[in-house]
């Protein structure tokens, strides 16, 4: 009996292990929770845990109400830098980078989107990737990983085409105005900015949009500031202001705007480097040299994957059901996305006083019942942040 029962231990063991996958980050599905359906609000972020600038694949047009990534959908519009905390609560300072082949031109988000099937598509906290198909049945494989501050993108193009990459620096979409979007009076203030540099090989610009200013003050000061490299020369270029193109331009003001570039022929494959900053176009390229100062993809991603594992093995669940860990392991995701970090190695803007101050600062917090769960579970497992956070939310207070 007593050889029966240790059998059964080996062989039970022998399963449990063999269906556990080498790291706790290999359980988390961010995909959870996209679907129309049940009305999860959740997207696929990648970057470190509570990372200022979260990564993903737009599939629509986000505003107040709606997120940019929904699982339904059948196209991508690109890959965006999004800062969007909750469905209830727009994004701001956001920056996309889309791909493309073909003579023509499409900058517009419904007129770029490219088809993409799920299984062809990977997500985890440190990685994505999609394989995207144009009309002309052209593909194109884009893999993106990011740290707190700055993203990678991998693209390889179909041989033989003419890379091009679309960059879209604020979207002020009329056909977006609705009852908890209002639209006019931002299109009346503000104008997002970018300008090419073809000597170094990327582009700059800002972008002043608040999805939810309406229900704020006004910031004058407020920008998502940008910076986009590249690891080829850049052949043509030029600038788009709503559907109207500016060939050769390099500099260029506007609501619903961005710049477009293409790369000769020599070689399919093309990398990105993306700085985000809401303090100045210097600071980004300060994060940058912190964060990726390296065109590494696979280290910037390693780096990243070990934030993650650090963070969710400081818990260890057992159990029968395969479902168990995927399920818990996300939700412990989900945790680690918000607050965000909002300061840019020893400074911070505030919203508060439109001001650049000294010191560290955290946003978006949900404050919406998360007192009954969330942050009694992090007093517990990051006891240290969750003195910050409380500074923080003193200091926008002062």
């Amino acid at each position: 009996m007593k050889k029966i029962l240790f059998l059964f231990l080996c062989f039970y063991t022998s399963l449990t292990y063999s269906q556990t996958p080498k790291e706790v980050v290999d359980y988390v599905n961010p995909f959870i929770g996209t679907a129309l359906k049940g009305e999860g609000g959740t997207v696929p972020y990648v970057g470190t845990p509570f990372a200022m600038t979260s990564f993903l694949p737009q599939t629509r047009e986000n505003k107040m109400g709606g997120m940019a990534y929904v699982y339904d959908d059948e196209h991508i519009m690109g890959f965006l830098g999004s800062h969007q905390p909750t469905i209830w609560m727009g994004d701001y300072g956001y920056v996309s980078v889309m791909p493309q082949v073909g003579e023509t031109v499409k900058v517009l988000p419904e007129d770029r989107k490219m088809s993409f099937n799920h299984k062809d598509e990977k997500a985890s906290p440190h990685y994505y990737s999609v394989t995207l198909t144009d009309k002309q049945k052209n593909r194109i494989f884009t893999e993106l990983t990011a740290s707190s501050r700055c993203a990678m993108l991998n693209f390889r193009f179909p041989k033989n085409q003419k890379p091009r990459l679309i960059i879209q620096g604020i979207n002020l979409n009329p056909a977006l105005n609705d009852w908890c979007n209002h639209l006019n009076h931002r299109l009346n203030t503000i104008k997002g900015w970018v300008k090419i540099d073809t000597e170094n090989n990327e582009i700059i610009g800002y972008n002043p949009d608040r999805q939810s200013a309406q229900i704020g003050p006004d910031l004058p000061n407020f920008k998502g500031y940008f910076i986009i490299r590249f690891n080829r020369d850049i052949k043509d270029f030029g600038c788009w202001n709503d559907s109207t193109l500016y060939p050769g331009e390099k500099e260029l003001y506007g609501t619903r705007m961005g710049a477009y570039i293409d790369f000769d022929k020599s070689s399919p494959q093309i990398q990105v480097q993306i700085a985000t900053s809401f303090i100045s176009i210097e600071q980004a390229r300060m994060n940058l040299k912190h964060e990726v100062p390296e065109w590494d993809f696979k280290q910037l991603c390693n780096n990243t994957k070990k934030a993650w594992n650090d963070k969710l093995s400081k818990f260890h669940i057992k159990g029968n059901n395969k479902d168990d860990a995927p399920i818990f392991y996300t939700a412990l995701y989900h945790c680690y996305l918000f607050p965000r970090e909002f300061s840019e190695y020893g400074k911070y803007y505030s919203a508060f006083d439109d001001k650049i101050h000294d010191g560290f600062s955290y946003n978006d917090y949900s404050l919406w019942d998360t007192f009954r769960a969330f942050h009694p579970l992090m007093t517990l497992i990051e006891p240290e942040l969750t003195g910050d956070w409380i500074t923080a939310l003193l200091q926008m207070y002062k």
